[in-house]
């Protein structure tokens, strides 16, 4: 089959014929049965169901009030989306397995600023590269994240916010351990 990838028309009729194509054929579109989907729990609507209930109120009474949510996560390097891939249903050789290497951890925090003044934006947003144990870094997501260097980076949040002229915002977090104790 030859294309002209320069003729949007033509392009996107060759994707349909090979779409057609491989879809006569047998293949499927999505994840082989067996993989795991994510999904809330039982706990886990509760707990969100419970935090808007709370929010909702504070949001809506308060229109000038600014809201600061704040999170802390990690990615691996060689993170895929959904793992969807092209698989022929019929290939009972075809294993579904683990990746043995996820590559490198980035682990991240930050905070998303909802203000009626301004553009909603991300803030106070500290990066850093974990899989290596050395005195300056680290080696994973749990060990750089506890109560200290919380506070540091809460104190530059705060920096942060009072020279974008935010006062008195709300500010949200989770029920982390390192959260929770005092400066």
């Amino acid at each position: 089959m030859e294309v002209d990838l320069n003729n949007k028309a033509l392009t996107l009729a060759a994707v349909r014929s090979v779409q057609r194509f491989l879809k006569h054929q047998g293949y499927r579109r999505g994840k082989k049965a067996g993989s795991s989907s994510y999904h809330l729990s039982k706990s886990n609507v509760l707990a969100r169901d419970s935090y808007v209930k709370v929010m909702h109120p504070v949001v809506c009474a308060s229109p000038n009030a600014s809201v600061v949510y704040l999170d802390e996560s990690f990615i691996h390097q060689h993170y895929k989306r959904h793992n969807d891939s092209l698989f022929d249903p019929s290939d009972d050789l075809d294993v579904q397995r683990k990746e043995n290497h996820k590559g490198r951890r980035y682990c991240f925090i930050t905070v998303i600023l909802d203000s009626p003044d301004m553009e909603c934006q991300v803030a106070a947003l500290d990066i850093f590269r974990g899989g290596k144990s050395t005195d300056k870094q680290p080696k994973d997501y749990h060990a750089m994240f506890n109560h200290d260097y919380f506070v540091k980076w809460f104190a530059k949040l705060l920096a942060e916010l009072g020279d974008m002229s935010v006062a008195n915002a709300y500010i949200v977090m989770d029920n982390a351990k390192y959260h929770k104790g005092r400066p």
